[in-house]
């Protein structure tokens, strides 16, 4: 039994060096999928291999110096995985390259150079060549994942994983960490997010094999796979490593045959002069069958050397200034930077897509339930938005009801956001269905006007947290306070604070002594429940909301143009729907 031990080490020992060798950043072994090699990839079929050899090995031990190489082969496993788990087990961290990984600068400014006749016919010829190459992919069909064992027919995880979606799309980037000041980091989870709000789709965001990920969001929607792929091969700028070319291609691409087909969404990784080695790798296997591209580039376009230098391949920048054969699109973060784009790359407008970077509130460190609110009630979608803090025993006080009557009477969309504690009981739950059967009386339509206690039945005898409301106010652009029971307003105070125009009641001084607003922002809605009630009045407030508004039009476009379900909107477009 210890010699069978001991040559089933040795053969597993093989088994990692010949194939997932990754502590010392070796060249991979790409196994092609025929039956007699793909065998090696199969955990089943590798069993039966070692067995076989450990048979086969059984006189080793009679022979001492064979003997003794073959303990240092046996212990090479265990000591293989001691080494990876060491990280994992201290304080210690990965070893990254001289220059911290994933640190984008920005391409410096290169002077076109004039191209003689020659240059221009090579540019031609290229230029045909780069369009018969898409044309032919554009015809081929896609590669389907095979199985990973040619013999037993075994798949792998990975692939019966990715099997349940319809799409799958990988987000390759040179990330090491997650770090919040770093805006790219930002930018690349905000659109993991926005391509999971597709529940068929699988989105895998790629990250150096020593990322650190401690930093990486708790939240993130289950159908988001962080991996850590790219191997830490040092990069220099606009300096073709061939080494590590060789290590990126044969990472990467062993990785993607695996998926069979993808998406493959990349990050600064075609443009950065630090990066191109990276784009050099991209360049050996761009024309994989099966596989679509789209290359962002967070900074804008600079100029590029002439056709001929970059055809003869005689600088070393030249990947960054060519696009891949096969599936590839550019695309730029504005519609101003789509024609130097075209330019730098030689391409027709389209091949150039434009995918705006998304700001959303609820990714900027947003009280889960006041996201939870914000998602349900599309609060984004602009118009006239207000949250109203108030306890549902005290509807009448706080004049909800003649609330209501001014948000009947806006001409443009709207959304009011009730957030109601004291509603566990029998007089707040009736005050909820007295309240919802008035707004149906006056004709509001569904998706317009939220009780919190029943969007979060487990706020409703507490009601929300404070910082819950105040992160609410961000998407509120008016705060119209019909009360007439009030001393000394703390709600007021904080939708001051927080920078929303103020409608108020003229019949309340208390009101004015915490901010005087001018007399045209004052509304008569009276000192008891029956005054205010008219049309007229409903009317005059209704105007003056739809006119103050209107002043805050940078936060009401950015919140609706800029959200994650507004840019997911023109990227699923382009990716397709399924």
């Amino acid at each position: 039994m210890p010699h069978f031990v001991l040559l089933v080490l040795i053969s597993y020992t093989i088994h990692r060096l010949w194939i997932y060798e990754s502590i010392f950043q070796k060249h991979r072994l790409l196994v092609e999928r025929t039956p007699l090699k793909s065998m090696l990839l199969c955990p089943p079929c590798f069993a039966l291999w070692s067995t076989v050899l450990a048979e086969a090995f059984l006189w080793l031990p009679a022979h001492p110096v064979l003997t003794s190489a073959a303990y240092v082969l046996a212990g090479y496993a265990p000591i293989s995985l001691a080494l990876q788990l060491l990280p994992r087990l201290t304080i210690l961290e990965p070893v990254v390259p001289p220059r911290p990984v994933g640190r984008a600068r920005p391409m410096p400014a290169v002077k076109a150079m004039p191209i003689n006749e020659a240059a221009e016919a090579a540019k031609a010829a290229s230029r045909a060549r780069a369009e018969e190459r898409r044309r032919a992919h554009q015809a081929a069909p896609p590669a389907r994942a095979k199985a990973d064992c040619g013999i037993c027919g075994q798949k792998s995880a990975a692939q019966s994983a990715v099997a349940a979606y319809e799409k799958r799309i990988v987000i390759m980037t040179a990330l090491a960490s997650f770090e919040s000041s770093y805006s790219l980091v930002s930018a690349i989870i905000d659109q993991a997010r926005m391509l999971a709000l597709n529940p068929k789709w699988l989105v895998q965001v790629w990250v150096m094999q020593t990322a650190n990920d401690r930093d990486w969001p708790k939240d993130m929607p289950a159908n988001v796979e962080l991996r850590k792929i790219i191997p830490a091969v040092p990069f220099v700028e606009d300096v073709i490593d061939p080494k590590g070319q060789q290590i990126l291609l044969h990472a990467m691409r062993r990785e993607l045959v695996a998926m069979g087909n993808a998406t493959v969404i990349t990050h600064d990784l075609l443009f950065i002069s630090w990066y191109v080695t990276f784009a050099a790798a991209i360049h050996e296997f761009a024309d994989l069958r099966g596989f679509e591209w789209f290359h962002i580039g967070h900074s804008a376009p600079s100029g590029r050397p002439s056709r001929s230098v970059i055809d003869a391949k005689s600088v070393p920048s030249w990947p960054r200034y060519t696009l891949p054969a096969g599936e590839h699109t550019i695309v730029a973060l504005a519609e101003c930077l789509r024609s130097g784009f075209g330019i730098t790359y030689e391409i027709p407008p389209d091949r150039i897509k434009v995918w705006p970077n998304a700001r959303d509130p609820r990714t900027m460190g947003m009280h889960p339930m006041a996201v939870r609110i914000t998602t349900e009630a599309k609060l984004w979608e602009g118009g006239v938005v207000q949250v109203y803090p108030i306890s549902s025993t005290r509807f009448e006080a706080k004049g909800l009801s003649k609330l209501l009557r001014a948000f009947a009477a806006l001409a443009v969309p709207w959304k009011l956001v009730i957030a109601n504690p004291h509603a566990n009981g029998t007089e707040g739950q009736n005050a909820v269905l007295t309240a919802q059967t008035f707004a149906s009386t006056l004709g509001i339509p569904a998706g317009r006007l939220f009780f919190t206690s029943e969007m979060l039945p487990e706020t409703a005898a507490t009601g929300l947290p404070g910082e819950a409301v105040r992160d609410l106010f961000r998407y509120a652009n008016i705060f119209a306070f019909p009360t007439f029971s009030e001393a000394s307003s703390l709600i007021l105070m904080e939708a001051a604070i927080a920078g929303l125009p103020l409608v108020l009641n003229a019949a309340v001084p208390s009101l004015r002594e915490i901010y005087p607003v001018p007399d045209d922002q004052l509304v008569d809605w009276g000192t008891n429940t029956a005054q205010g009630q008219d049309d007229s009045t409903a009317r005059r407030a209704a105007g003056i909301m739809e006119r103050l508004h209107a002043t805050l039009p940078a936060k009401t476009h950015v919140l609706r143009s800029r959200s994650l379900e507004s840019v997911a909107s023109i990227i699923q477009a382009d990716l397709g729907t399924t």
